[in-house]
């Protein structure tokens, strides 16, 4: 006679500490699983900055009542690249030191005085040194960049001659570029601005 088989399931056993075992097991695995993409958004490598174009026949407005408005050549502003991303309202700071060469005496100092686009921009400081022939100014961009993100800002420029002054000059101009939670870094560069 055949032998009839049972289709019955077999009777599972449970061990209730290897059960508890690997509960405990898997509660890091889990907890490192949801941590893992905060990790991995975080990215290595260094800010970028430059100066951008150079512009010719720019116009130096006159700060000096009945001085003429100068012209001369520089660049149009500045382009910054981000290697992470920077929040809104997390500040990115950029000072600009403009430098005159030949420090005579009728030669004016020249500023960035303007900052566009004005989103997010702050010109915190547009002043001219004790010294007559430098100027720095300070602004800060708090309007977010995502990560390998670029933002250009578009300058422009005033100087303090006098309404008899002729001399023109050249500049040496210097960017410092401060991300959040990162150490400043600078680019400098000879002779990129001048007035006539």
């Amino acid at each position: 006679m055949s032998e009839i088989k049972s289709l019955a399931a077999p009777k599972a056993s449970f061990d209730r500490r290897a059960v508890v075992k690997g509960a405990a097991w898997s509660v890091p695995v889990i907890a490192a699983a949801i941590a893992a993409p905060a990790a991995s958004a975080s990215h290595t490598g260094t800010p970028t900055a430059a100066f951008d174009i150079l512009t010719t026949g720019l116009s130096y407005a006159a700060t000096v009542i009945g001085a003429p408005i100068r012209n001369g050549s520089a660049p149009s502003g500045i382009i910054i690249g981000s290697v992470e991303e920077v929040a809104v309202n997390d500040k990115v700071q950029v000072k600009i030191d403009i430098t005159a060469k030949q420090r005579t005496l009728k030669q004016p100092a020249v500023r960035v005085i303007g900052v566009t686009p004005g989103a997010g921009v702050v010109v915190t400081s547009a002043l001219f040194n004790s010294n007559g022939f430098d100027s720095s100014t300070t602004f800060t961009y708090g309007g977010g960049m995502d990560h390998s993100d670029f933002r250009t800002f578009k300058f422009s420029y005033d100087h303090n001659g006098k309404k008899n002054e002729a001399v023109g000059g050249d500049y040496n101009m210097k960017m410092t570029v401060t991300f959040p939670n990162r150490a400043p870094f600078v680019v400098a560069s000879q002779q990129l601005a001048s007035i006539v």
